[in-house]
């Protein structure tokens, strides 16, 4: 017996209305006689008149999904959530209200949460927001990131510890890390010294981070360079 799962997402617009359409099918066939049994659910969001962000799907794996977009009005931005299971039952739904000129940046799910890095694009300051919704029940805390360079972030890392947003300022590669405990943001040391790519950023289970630069070395030659930071941010190895 092979079982599959598929999700599709698809946008169908008519003159009366508008849908935004998640499709789930699950499938199932045994070989070699290849019969098929196909069940198929469906969950729909009508679009609101006023401006929207497109929909984003977070799998939760064998708790379903979460589905979110920012809704955009002259009170500000709002981040619309909904839970689904995994039979496309919508479990809770609700609203986080943002501010003003607020924009996802990235998404990530670590452990039961969901992280939303949010930013402030046409702002003279380069601080960040990150919104954290327990997936669970629907509560939410959002957290402010001071940050004094302006960049627009490549990566997102959430460890138990902390947040780490990856970048680039004045072509160098470099990342700010806000941690938890104390609320406190600095630029992890041994960047933006040199030119180079910021490749990946690893976190592992112990709260250390790996990230990987390509650059090249005194000969020219081009290298992977690999630090490895502890918990909180400190520069252990290179």
């Amino acid at each position: 017996m092979i079982e599959s799962v598929t999700y599709t997402m698809s946008i169908k617009s008519s003159w009366s209305r508008s849908f935004f359409y998640l499709f789930f099918s699950y499938s199932a066939f045994t070989l070699p006689c290849l019969g098929q049994v196909i069940q198929l659910s469906r969950f729909e969001v009508p679009l609101s008149k006023v401006d929207h962000d497109y929909h984003k799907v977070v799998s939760l794996k064998e708790k379903g999904l979460l589905v979110y977009q920012s809704l955009f009005s002259k009170a500000g931005v709002e981040m619309e959530i909904i839970r689904l299971d995994t039979s496309l039952q919508q479990v809770w739904k609700g609203y986080v209200p943002l501010g003003h000129n607020i924009q996802v940046q990235q998404a990530m799910l670590y452990r039961e949460y969901l992280f939303i890095l949010l930013r402030n694009p046409v702002s003279k300051v380069g601080n960040f927001k990150v919104l954290a919704v327990n997936s669970g029940n629907g509560e939410n805390k959002t957290y402010e990131i001071k940050n004094l360079i302006h960049f627009t972030p490549k990566e997102f890392v959430v460890t138990q510890t902390a947040f780490l947003i990856g970048g680039y300022f004045n072509y160098r590669p470099f990342v700010l890390y806000y941690g938890l405990a104390l609320g406190e943001t600095k630029v992890l040391p041994g960047f933006l010294n040199e030119t180079g790519e910021l490749m990946q950023l690893k976190a592992n289970e112990n709260g250390s981070v790996d990230i990987v630069v390509g650059a090249q070395n005194l000969e020219r030659h081009k290298c992977l360079w690999i630090r490895n930071y502890d918990a909180f941010g400190n520069l252990t190895k290179t």
